[in-house]
């Protein structure tokens, strides 16, 4: 009886620590972006899972040094070192920690993994709902996201463009778990409940009028197609999401027009150009294109960083219309390279590999660099997206058959 009670406790500690991870509720960010719903349950975990932190095995090693490395900028440049930055990143690590030890403990079932991603698709679609109806109104609830009189939504993320993304891969996890367990059948309830949430992703998309998360979708559906799932899974979805696509076009929806103009002016690999015609974009690929141009690897600061805080003054430098008081520094690539150098970089990429990435050739590799373009390190979302694929990861590798289970 007491066994029972145990592992029941287990998955709803994980449930909530995913949930977490998901969701950014207005009222609790305060700060630079600081999410203290997230941090105070964090610290209540890390506190009663203490011994889960030492439970370590060698594809986590190098997830054990980088706290380390997280040091250097202390040492290049103490003078913008922020502990309180320092002690964030050590919460999303340790708790990191605490569901592969989990994971390694089977204290989580493939069918409640699946409910919660169901939930998330659920939550994540009614409160954009309620926010576009209730928007027009002057009421703004969790409306974390502003930009004047425009009506895109942010449901329970901190942007657009953080909801599209979060519900994209969460979808591409729920299909991904549920091909794996149903691998030689396909039933009427599987193919209802993939139709509905295809549905609410693509409701989101529309919403949050985020181009980011267009390409994160027609990316799953080439995908479904490439693998051959259209076959069983993907029929109605695809045809259901085409039609969108073509509407989208036709009606030239706004999502569609920043991904035309921003592929137009990356042709001429001009940053002024790609900020002027499209700047929320710029800020995505503007940084790679600057990195890639000016990166001098054989400097000790490449290798160890330049601390904390010069990726942001480069970039608003260079980038047009950055305000550096409020721009938290774009993606983790490149962000994470200038400040920090490319040693932990090495030490992530590994720790990825071995733990997260089910192949170098998969869908997991492209979303994930996608991320860590539009993401920092320390925040929700990159962290949510590394916990679902490791999840995923954990669930294919532990089927005695996965041949049908691949993206």
């Amino acid at each position: 009886m007491n066994s029972y009670y145990k592992i029941r406790y287990d998955e709803l500690i994980i449930a909530l620590i995913i949930l977490n991870f998901a969701i950014a509720i207005n009222y609790f960010i305060i700060g630079e972006g600081v999410n203290i719903q997230l941090v105070v349950f964090s610290a209540l975990l890390i506190l009663f899972r203490l011994k889960y932190l030492f439970q370590l095995n060698k594809s986590q090693i190098s997830l054990y040094i980088l706290p380390f490395f997280l040091l250097f900028p202390f040492i290049t440049n103490p003078t913008t070192f922020r502990l309180i930055s320092f002690f964030y990143s050590l919460i999303f690590l340790a708790v990191f920690q605490i569901i592969i030890s989990y994971l390694n403990k089977r204290k989580i079932s493939e069918i409640l993994y699946k409910n919660i991603l169901k939930i998330i698709l659920s939550a994540f679609f009614y409160i954009a709902l309620a926010q576009s109806i209730l928007f027009p109104l002057g009421i703004y609830f969790n409306q974390i996201w502003s930009s004047g009189n425009e009506n895109r939504i942010n449901s329970l993320a901190t942007e657009p463009s953080y909801t599209g993304i979060i519900v994209v891969i969460t979808f591409y996890s729920y299909l991904l778990l549920n091909r794996n367990e149903n691998q030689s059948k396909y039933s009427i309830s599987d193919f209802r409940s993939d139709l509905k949430y295809c549905m609410f992703v693509i409701v989101i998309i529309y919403l949050t009028q985020s181009g980011y998360a267009f390409v994160f979708f027609c990316l799953l559906l080439f995908s479904l197609v490439l693998k051959n799932q259209i076959i069983r899974k993907g029929i109605i979805i695809a045809i259901l999401s085409s039609l969108f696509f073509i509407l989208s076009f036709h009606f030239e929806v706004k999502p569609v027009i920043r991904i035309i103009n921003l592929a137009n002016s990356f042709i001429s690999l001009n940053v002024n150009q790609i900020a002027a015609a499209e700047h929320s974009g710029s800020i995505r690929v503007a940084p790679v294109i600057i990195f890639l141009k000016n990166f001098n690897f054989f400097e000790l600061e490449s290798w160890i960083g330049h601390g904390i805080g010069y990726n942001n003054m480069l970039m608003a430098s260079i980038i047009p219309g950055i305000d550096i008081s409020t721009w938290r520094g774009g993606g983790f690539l490149p962000a994470f390279i200038y400040d920090y150098g490319l040693i932990p970089i090495v030490a992530f990429v590994i720790f990825l590999i071995r733990n997260t990435i089910r192949r170098i050739n998969s869908l997991d590799t492209i979303f994930l660099f996608l991320i860590f373009l539009n993401a920092s390190f320390n925040t929700q979302l990159f962290w949510y997206s590394i916990m679902i694929f490791t999840i995923n990861k954990f669930f294919i590798n532990n089927k005695i058959d996965t041949t049908n289970a691949k993206f």
